[in-house]
């Protein structure tokens, strides 16, 4: 996906955009296609995500609870 793409999809300023991108390249959880100027997920930013998800069902289900 693109800057500008991304950009749109979650309202975010170039200089948010850019922001965050570079944090995420940094902690290996994108990488940045120089050849098509696309960002992508690496494998890292897809276990990221689901260790993620897992820990908001988590936190739902204890929250239901109380």
């Amino acid at each position: 996906m693109s800057k500008p793409q991304i950009m749109h999809r979650v309202y975010l300023s170039y200089v948010q955009a850019t922001d965050y991108l570079s944090l995420l390249t940094e902690r290996r959880l994108v990488e940045y296609d120089a050849y098509t100027q696309t960002y992508n997920i690496t494998e890292r930013g897809q276990r990221f995500l689901r260790k993620y998800n897992q820990i908001g069902e988590v936190i739902g289900k204890m929250q239901i609870r109380i």
